[in-house]
């Protein structure tokens, strides 16, 4: 049909002798709607494939508006308009649903949200090889922290299952959130030992949030608590970091740390540092990282689906100033990956149930920034910037029109 917004025509899809879709034709009309049903392998899903541009129809043709979008990548026809929904609920939980589907539009708009960072984005990425990192995350009844004993142990071993299948997927890396169980002095010992048996047997480095609480004395008068990340590496020692920025008046009672984690890697102009969620709201931590020549940066969090829009990606802006890369694992909130430029390379809501999980890559070599050359400084050269760009716009507005002379008086 010559109205048709969409067409398929014979369109095939073959995975060696088997067709998943054999010859589908089929228009859609502007405006109107048409529903797909069969038995399980009638081959639905991969017509929707080939639709968006997951797989490549084997033969036949696809077309949107008029266009042939056969060979475009996904990315190239969501841009388009051609976009889908899985089978797999990934909202925002704390958005109406009004404000979940305003988000999606604006995300097809050519200017999104901001122009901050545009320089940078039109410069090249960081070189050296993408690392593949995993995030996993847990909400409902464990996004409480779990209590010292069996209801951690029982978290921990869940936890080591997800670790697990990621590990096997191919990554080097994998973050969980922020205090996901208390750890005493009774339990780390054994805790400890089945982590960094996984990390061995898998060549994987693992990052886990803790509540860690240590005997000040022998007599066990006093306690120390840490919000705490224990990392995890093949071969290597366990080492911590606390946290050094704490949420008041929740995490008044805790002791803060005073110390980086930084972890050197074999890959060139690379290291990679570990801060805890609140950390990553305050500029000074993450310069430190960056002068230590950070490329990656580890992050166990917890958003309390409160403010994790706002707080949870004030992280992103971290990296962008500090020449890193930000892997940020929460529960309550959201699992992402963003790049040392910005943009968000992978991000899913973590409230699929029991468990979420996320892979992806991502660079890992550091970026020297103008930010840490000039510390607090760049805020002020951006001003001045600013109001010069200003003052030069105004002037190029002045559009006042001139008084026409008069003319002179004859005798």
């Amino acid at each position: 049909m010559s109205d048709a917004i969409l067409a398929f025509k014979e369109v095939v899809v073959a995975f060696g002798a088997l067709r998943a879709v054999d010859g589908v034709t089929l228009d859609v009309p502007q405006g109107e709607r048409r529903a797909i049903i069969g038995p399980n392998g009638a081959g639905k899903t991969t017509l929707f494939n080939a639709a968006t541009g997951v797989i490549t129809p084997t033969a036949g043709g696809i077309r949107f508006r008029g266009r042939d979008i056969t060979r475009l990548p996904p990315h190239r026809r969501a841009a388009l308009g051609v976009a889908r929904t899985f089978q797999i609920t990934n909202l925002f939980p704390t958005l109406t649903v009004s404000e979940n589907v305003a988000l999606a539009v604006r995300a097809l708009r050519a200017r999104k949200f901001s122009l901050f960072g545009t320089a940078r984005l039109l410069l090249p990425s960081s070189a050296g090889t993408p690392l593949k990192v995993g995030l996993v995350a847990s909400d409902g009844a464990n996004e409480h922290v779990a209590d010292q004993g069996p209801a951690a142990d029982e978290l921990f071993r869940a936890y080591e299952l997800r670790v697990l299948e990621l590990a096997r997927q191919g990554a080097a890396v994998v973050v969980l959130p922020e205090k996901t169980a208390v750890l005493t002095e009774a339990d780390a010992a054994r805790v400890d030992a089945g982590f960094q048996s996984l990390a061995n047997e898998n060549h994987v480095t693992i990052v886990v949030g803790v509540l860690r609480v240590v005997q000040r004395d022998g007599a066990g008068l006093q306690q120390l608590r840490y919000n705490q990340a224990r990392i995890y590496s093949a071969g290597g020692p366990v080492r911590t970091y606390d946290k050094e920025h704490m949420l008041p008046p929740f995490e008044s009672d805790l002791t803060p740390g005073t110390a980086l984690t930084v972890m050197s890697t074999a890959a060139p102009d690379s290291a990679w540092g570990v801060a805890i969620c609140k950390d990553m709201d305050f500029t000074e931590l993450s310069r430190r990282y960056g002068e230590a020549g950070a490329g990656l940066l580890l992050v166990p969090a917890w958003d309390f689906f409160l403010d994790w829009i706002q707080h949870g990606h004030m992280a992103i802006m971290r990296g962008v100033e500090s020449g890193f890369s930000v892997v940020r694992s929460a529960k309550g909130g959201s699992l992402f990956v963003s790049d040392d430029r910005g943009r968000i390379v992978a991000e899913i809501s973590s409230n699929a149930a029991p468990f979420t999980a996320l892979l992806t890559s991502v660079s890992q070599s550091h970026d020297k920034t103008a930010f840490l050359v000039l510390g607090d400084s760049f805020a002020w050269v951006a001003v001045v910037t600013l109001m010069c760009c200003l003052a030069r716009l105004m002037g190029l507005t002045d559009t006042r029109v001139q008084p026409a002379p008069r003319p002179e008086a004859t005798p």
